[in-house]
C-alpha cells in the first residue's frame, strides 16, 4: 500500500507533529518555571497595586487583563526567544535529525508546527494569567467576569507576541546555528530598547511596533481598534515574508555549510513560495504607504522628543491660568512680572519690593490707577500727581506722612545704586516721597478673559485656542528645572 499524498494527509502530518512539540514543551521544567513566576508577579501587583493615590480600585476585567499584559510580558519575551531555538534544533540536539530528515514531509510542515508550538505557548501563558485573575475576582466579590473581553484582550495582545516568534524563527533559520540565532534575538530587543530611548519610535520602521488601544466600558475598543489592526497586518505582512525565507533556508540534510544551504534555497524557490513572498512584500509595502499617508501627510507625526518638548512648553506657559495653585497665584501670574499672592515675587522667582504707591494704595483703599487722597482735601487725578499740593507751600507735616517700610540699604539684596536711581521731576511729589511721578508708570495691565473665566470659575480647565501650536522648546540654565 502506497504512502497518501493528499491534502488530509498533509493535515494528520500537521496536526501530530504539532501537537507533539507542544506537548513536549508544555510539560517542560522552563516553561513551568516561567508560568509559575509570571503569577507570582500578578499575585504581587494585585496586592499592591489595587489602588492609585489612595483611591481603591474594584478588580474588573480590564483591569486584570493590564495586569496579566504587564506582568507577563517579560517572562512571554523569555520563552518565545528560549523556545524558539529549542524547538528548531530540537531533533539535532537528541541526534535524530537524519532520521526525522528523511520522513516523506514538504519543508512547511515542520516550520508551521514549531510556530504553532510557540503560539500555543503564548496562549498558555496568558491562559494561566486570565484563570488566576478570574479567581481573585470571585474571591473579591465581583461576578461580572466578561469572559468575552478576556478572550479579545488575550487575543490582542497574543498577536504581537506570534510576529515576534516569527523574527525568532526566521533568525534561528537563516543563522543556522542556535546560540548565534540566540544572540541576533538579543541584539535585535537591545536595538528596540535603544530605539525608544533615542525617540526612534515611527511606526513604519519599529518591528511589531503599533498604535495604543486603551479600553473603556462605555466604547470598548471604539475606533482604536481600526487603526491597531491595520498596524499589526503591516508587520504581519513582513513576517510572512521572512517565514518564506526561512523556509528556503531551513536546516534539512546532514550539511550546514552555507554554500550548501544557498543550493537548497535556490532549489526550494518554486512557484508557490515565490508567490507567497511576492504577495506579502507586496501587501507589506501597500500597508506601509497607507500608514505613512495617514501619519505623515493627512496629520503631523510627532517625535517622541518632539513631543515631551511641547508638552513642556505647553505647561511653562499655561500654568499661571491654573486656578489650583496654592493662594490662587496662578491667576494674576503674569510673564515676568510679580505676583500679589506670593509678596512680589516674578516669574524667575527674584523678590520684587512692591512699588510705593501699591503700598500706599492698598493702606488707604486707593483705586488702582489713581493717586490716593491727600488728608488735605486737595485730590490728584491719575494723570498727575504734582497738581495735588501746587498752591502749598513748606513741606508736608510729619502727621501727614504714611508710614512705610525702611529702604534697603546700599548692598542688601534689590537694593537700587545711585546711578541707576531715576531721575525725578521737578516739584514736590504729593505722598512726600521719593520716586518717579505717576505719568512715568506704566499702566496696570488689564486681566485676559480667560484669566476671569478662571478666576469666576474655579476648576475649570483652561485650553488653548483651537489650532494652538507651542513654539519650540528652547532650555536655558536660568529657567525652572525641565
Amino acid at each position: 500500500m502506497g504512502l497518501r499524498e493528499g491534502l488530509a494527509a498533509r493535515w494528520t502530518q500537521y496536526r501530530r507533529l504539532a501537537a507533539f512539540d507542544l506537548r513536549a514543551s508544555l510539560l517542560g521544567a522552563p516553561f513551568l518555571v516561567m508560568l509559575l513566576l509570571g503569577l507570582l508577579v500578578i499575585l504581587v501587583a494585585l496586592m499592591f497595586g489595587d489602588n492609585i493615590y489612595g483611591t481603591e480600585l474594584y478588580p474588573v476585567t480590564r483591569q486584570m487583563l493590564g495586569t496579566i499584559r504587564g506582568s507577563m510580558s517579560l517572562f512571554l519575551v523569555v520563552v518565545v526567544t528560549f523556545y524558539a531555538g529549542e524547538l528548531v534544533w530540537r531533533e539535532r540536539g537528541a541526534r535524530v535529525a537524519e532520521a526525522t530528515d528523511a520522513y516523506a514531509l514538504p519543508d512547511w510542515i515542520p516550520l508551521a508546527s514549531k510556530l504553532t508550538a510557540l503560539a500555543g505557548l503564548v496562549l498558555a501563558m496568558y491562559l494561566g494569567g486570565a484563570l488566576f485573575t478570574l479567581a481573585w475576582q470571585l474571591g473579591h466579590g465581583i461576578t461580572a467576569i466578561e469572559p468575552l473581553l478576556y478572550l479579545k484582550g488575550i487575543a490582542l495582545d497574543a498577536l504581537g507576541f506570534m510576529l515576534m516568534a516569527a523574527l525568532a524563527v526566521f533568525l534561528q533559520a537563516v543563522s543556522g546555528n542556535k546560540f548565534i540565532g540566540y544572540l541576533l534575538m538579543i541584539v535585535f530587543l537591545v536595538a528596540q530598547a535603544a530605539k525608544g530611548m533615542l525617540h526612534f519610535d515611527h511606526l513604519l520602521y519599529s518591528y511589531n511596533a503599533t498604535t495604543p488601544l486603551p479600553y473603556s466600558d462605555m466604547n470598548g475598543y471604539g475606533h482604536f481598534l481600526g487603526a491597531h489592526l491595520t498596524v499589526r497586518a503591516y508587520w504581519a505582512a513582513l513576517a510572512v515574508a521572512l517565514l518564506a525565507v526561512a523556509l528556503l533556508f531551513w536546516p534539512r540534510g546532514t550539511s550546514l555549510h552555507w554554500r550548501d544551504r544557498l543550493r537548497q534555497a535556490r532549489a526550494r524557490l518554486r512557484a508557490p513560495v515565490a508567490a507567497t513572498l511576492a504577495a506579502s512584500l507586496l501587501a507589506f509595502a501597500g500597508l506601509g504607504g497607507w500608514i505613512f499617508y495617514n501619519t505623515n501627510i493627512r496629520n503631523e507625526y510627532v517625535p517622541g522628543d518632539l513631543a515631551k518638548e511641547r508638552a513642556a512648553d505647553y505647561e511653562k506657559r499655561y500654568r499661571q491660568y491654573n486656578p489650583h495653585r496654592a493662594g490662587g497665584e496662578g491667576l494674576h501670574r503674569r510673564q515676568g512680572q510679580g505676583n500679589p499672592g506670593t509678596g512680589g515675587r516674578d516669574g524667575r522667582h527674584r523678590r520684587v519690593r512692591p512699588s510705593a504707591g501699591r503700598q500706599r494704595g492698598r493702606r488707604e483703599g486707593a483705586v488702582p490707577g489713581q493717586a490716593p487722597p491727600h488728608p488735605g482735601g486737595n485730590h490728584a487725578g491719575a494723570g498727575g500727581r504734582r497738581t495735588a499740593l501746587r498752591g502749598r507751600r513748606g513741606p508736608v507735616q510729619q502727621a501727614d506722612r504714611p508710614r512705610f517700610r525702611r529702604q534697603p540699604q546700599e548692598g542688601h539684596r534689590g537694593a537700587v545704586s545711585q546711578g541707576s536711581r531715576p531721575r525725578m521731576a521737578r516739584g514736590r511729589n504729593p505722598s512726600g516721597l521719593r520716586g518717579p511721578p505717576a505719568a512715568r508708570r506704566a499702566p496696570p495691565q488689564r486681566r485676559s478673559p480667560i484669566t476671569t473665566w478662571a478666576a469666576l470659575w474655579p476648576g475649570a480647565p483652561v485650553t488653548p485656542p483651537p489650532g494652538w501650536v507651542p513654539e519650540p522648546h528652547r532650555y536655558r540654565p536660568g529657567m525652572a528645572p525641565r
